[in-house]
This record gives C-alpha cells, structure tokens and sequence, in this order.
C-alpha cells in the first residue's frame, strides 16, 4: 500500500506532458507549391489594384525561387479552386505589360487564363449608360494607337478588329452572364467582405458618395484650380455642363460587356474620347492588356470605371474601381472550372 501510494505521488507531481505545438496562424494560411500548380494569372497595373487584388485571396502561399532573368515579383495565393499569381507592372504602357508576362509564363508555365485587372476610363453613350464605379468586362481588345501614317497625314491603324479571350474564359463570361439574368451580381457582398476583414482598407476601397460622379458636356475642359493646385474635385468648374442622367435606383455598380481600347496613351479630352468611341466602337480605355495579348497571355480584361477620360479626371474613385473590378475577377474565377494540367 505505501509503495502504491509513494508511486501515486511520484506520478502526481510529474508536469503534465507538453500540448503538441499548433500551428501559427502564418503557417496555417501560408503553404508552398510548386511553379506548375499555378494556373491563374492576374496582372494589375497600380499598386492599388494589387492591393484590391491580394485582399481577394482565400489564401496566401509562401514565395517560390524565380529563374535566372524573371525580375518580377510575385504575390502567390489561392481563389476557389485555383491557385492564382499576382503581379504588378513596374510602370503604364504596353510593353512593359507585354515583358512582365512573357516572364510570368516562363516561370509558371501551367497557366490557364489571364486576368488583367484594374482601372480605366468609362465611354459613356447614349447607348452604355455608364457610370463612376461600374465594371467593363472586355469581349476584345484592340491597340487604337497601333498603326501608320499615309498620305495626307492621315493615320490608319493596322490593329484589325481587336482580339478576344480564351474560349475557357469566353464561356466563363456567358456563363456568368447567364447567371445575372436570373440573380444579381455577388460583387457587392465581395467588396463588403473585402472591408470587413480588412477595415484599414475602408477609407481607400469604399464607394464615393454619388454625388461625385459627375459627367461633363465633352466639349467643356476642366478649370484648373489656383496655381494648379492638386485637388479631386471640381470645385471652379460650371456646374450647369454637367450632362443630366437619370439616378440609379441603387448604388451597386452595373457591369458592362464590350471592347476596350488599348494605347500608350492617358486619354484626357473628352471630344477625343467620343470621337475614338465612334470610330471604334469601344466602351472603355486603359493602357496595358494590348502588350498582354501581344505576349500571347491567354487573357480576359476586367476594368472598374475611374473616370470619363476627360479633363475633368482625377483619383477619387481609383479605389473604389480597383475594388470592384477584383471582385468581379473572383466572382468570375468561382465559375470557371479548373483544369487538369
């Protein structure tokens, strides 16, 4: 009995055994594949719009060693079912979006579809009522500064007709296309996720109030502020040139299907923006997504409208569109199928 009774005491005191060690919320989220897992990849043009773009991740993976002459740097993650890479451009223009993803090809080279996601200026018409904060999902981009000069000083562009998505990423569209007939676009519970599990990003990714979005008359140029102040508004502009449109029974964004016009080019002059828009039939302008399709970048355009690409352009809804036009990309992502490699 005293034996039993000292062994009973002994074991007692013992420590209780150590809890086996859990994992840190990093190593949970953070996990590394390889360079051929990844079949997405998602191009952005501003800081801003990478930022959009990261906080669209399910999940962030670890960075994976790059071969020599791939100077890009790389945000790795997961979306649904698709392991996505994100890249930002190191400045605007075509051919740097043309460099930076004939890198991301060789370095992944199992990816499937391309997304170029971002910002860009809105064609409004009496056809596309299009609005600050709406996205332009393309059906074909075309290089409208690509071309000659011939007799007369005319220019003739040489861009043919543009060039369409993938037949993965086309029946991707339909598909969701499909969907918004019956049900409404799940971009603005995205976005509302998007702040509220990361709050610090409000201020920058939240919509502007309506009553900023302003479209003036084309032939009316903005009127710069006192020593060319830097200033988002159009506080010494006439508000009487602002064009009349009917609101919106909602704040959501709408989406609008079409081409997109690419260039070099920021398009700040609003007789210029209608006057491209009758000639090519586009809905929207940015700057990168021909040098995409030039690299032969399996690639679909997603743009959130920032401005009318006129004069009276500025960065107050740059976030917001940003914002938006990630979502989409994610909502369109969890409809595309994967696909073995």
């Amino acid at each position: 009995m005293n034996a039993q009774a000292d062994q009973s005491n002994l074991e007692s005191k013992r420590p209780a055994a150590l809890p086996k060690p859990q994992k840190t919320n990093l190593e949970t989220e953070r996990k590394s594949l390889s360079h051929h897992d990844y079949t997405v990849g998602w191009v952005c043009a501003l800081p801003l719009e990478l930022g959009a773009a990261t906080a669209m991740l399910d999940e962030e993976h670890q960075m994976l060693a790059l071969g020599p002459g791939d100077q890009n740097t790389y945000t790795l993650g997961r979306i649904g079912r698709h392991n996505i890479v994100l890249v930002c451009l190191p400045s605007y223009g075509t051919a740097k979006a043309a460099t930076v993803a004939s890198h991301m090809l060789r370095s992944f080279p199992n990816i499937q579809a391309g997304l170029m996601v971002g910002i860009g200026g809105g064609i409004p018409t009496n056809e596309v009522d299009i609005r600050l904060g709406d996205i332009v999902v393309g059906d074909s981009v075309l290089q409208y500064d690509l071309g000659k000069t011939v007799r007369g000083g005319k220019f003739e562009r040489t861009g043919g007709l543009g060039k369409s998505p993938p037949d993965n990423l086309k029946m991707a569209v339909q598909n969701l296309r499909g969907r918004h007939n019956v049900q409404p676009t799940r971009v603005p519970d995205i976005l509302s996720d998007l702040l509220e599990r990361h709050p610090s990003t409000r201020e920058r990714y939240a919509r502007p109030m309506a009553t900023l979005d302003r479209l003036f008359d084309a032939a009316y140029d903005h009127v710069e502020e006192p020593n060319n102040e830097n200033t988002t508004s159009c506080g010494r502009c006439d508000m009487s040139q602002v064009v009349q449109r009917p609101e919106r029974p909602d704040q959501h964004c709408q989406i609008h299907y079409g081409k997109i016009a690419s260039g070099n080019q920021v398009i700040k002059h609003g007789k210029t923006r209608d006057r491209l828009a009758r000639e090519l039939g586009a809905v929207c302008f940015e700057m990168e997504a021909a040098g995409l399709v030039d690299a032969n970048f399996p690639c679909l355009v997603v743009r959130g409208i920032s401005d009318y690409a006129d004069s009276h352009k500025n960065n107050l809804w740059q976030g917001y569109a940003a914002a938006v036009a990630a979502a989409c990309a994610k909502e369109l992502l969890t409809i595309l199928p994967p696909r073995a490699n």
